[in-house]
């Protein structure tokens, strides 16, 4: 993740001012990487990431923000506990409570046909 973190960041200085303020964005959000428990949520990459736009309160934006945190299947929402859910949250710079009233948690177990809390 570090690697990728310098990668982002060298590109900066190429971009316009549109491109760079929500690279910027994306760079603060991957840095936060290091407070979500991923040894819960499981750990995936980009190769072998879900549509998670099919997620109701998820948008193009949004799913931009979970992949530069490391989230990119359903099966890493459908992981999520309360802390879970707030700590993302946080990270992704959400509206505060929003992944939990939306229940991502809940709506990716129903995709991925996991039992519902």
């Amino acid at each position: 993740m570090d690697k990728e973190l310098e990668e982002r960041r060298k590109r900066l200085e190429n971009l316009d001012e549109k491109a760079r303020k929500k690279e910027e964005e994306l760079i603060r959000v991957a840095e936060k990487a290091k407070t979500i428990d991923f040894g819960t949520l499981g750990v995936a990459s980009a190769s072998e990431a879900d549509d998670l736009q099919k997620i109701k309160g998820i948008g193009p934006f949004i799913a931009e923000k979970l992949n530069a945190l490391g989230v990119y299947k359903f099966s890493q929402l459908a992981n999520m506990t309360s802390e879970i859910e707030e700590e993302v949250n946080v990270a992704i710079e959400f509206f505060p409570g929003r992944v939990k009233r939306d229940e991502w948690a809940k709506q990716a177990r129903n995709i991925t046909g996991g039992e519902e809390e």
